[in-house]
């Protein structure tokens, strides 16, 4: 049996029940933690170490709150976690180059289907550990 690939969600308490559900229904894919901020996630690891990261930005460029998640919290990521795929869904477009210059390796709008994050973060377990 392959292993599964660990993943760790950075989301919005809202959105944490569906990511849980999402993960779930992958049989190649492990939920190591679901947070809302960077710094609880990496208390949460401990010394875990995510093969991904799935992180839902829901910041706007014009307004800022210590419940979002924001795009800066992808260079923390690639700074604790550097060899983690990071996947990233944006609530506002407009924060697409924003995402990719901060290092998100793959990124989605809000309203993208299931089935294709899910596909994404299968995509790139399976190139990971092929390369």
């Amino acid at each position: 049996m392959a292993s599964q690939r660990k993943v760790a969600v950075l989301a919005p308490a809202r959105l944490r029940d569906a990511f849980n559900v999402l993960l779930g229904s992958s049989n190649g894919l492990r939920l190591l933690e679901n947070r809302s901020n960077t710094e609880w996630l990496r208390l949460a690891l401990g010394d875990q170490v995510p093969d991904a990261v799935l992180v839902y930005v829901d910041e706007s460029s014009d307004e800022s709150s210590r419940y979002q998640v924001s795009c800066d919290q992808i260079a923390e990521i690639k700074i604790h976690w550097p060899a983690a795929d990071c996947i990233v869904v944006l609530k506002h477009a407009e924060l697409q180059e924003k995402a990719s210059r901060l290092g998100a390796d793959q990124v989605f709008h809000d309203g993208v289907a299931p089935t294709q994050l899910l596909q994404t973060i299968e995509t790139l377990a399976t190139n990971q550990t092929t390369s």
